[in-house]
């Protein structure tokens, strides 16, 4: 009985602790996911000033 009993708390323990692994799993993929959505945002941002800098410049050079 004590065995079955603690071989089923140690399932338990597994459970859980594999539990807080894929919950920490999620949290990190998610953090990863923020930082490239942020990282690819300032690179369309800075695709669009150096475009407008470049029609800028193009304009200029038309004056």
């Amino acid at each position: 009985l004590i065995a079955c009993l603690l071989m089923k708390y140690s399932l338990y323990r597994l459970f859980y602790n594999l539990n807080d692994l894929i919950n920490v799993g999620r949290l990190y993929t998610s953090r990863v996911e923020k930082r490239t959505h942020q990282a690819l945002h300032s690179y369309h941002y800075q695709k669009l000033e150096l475009n407008i800098i470049q029609i800028y410049i193009f304009l200029e050079g038309q004056l």
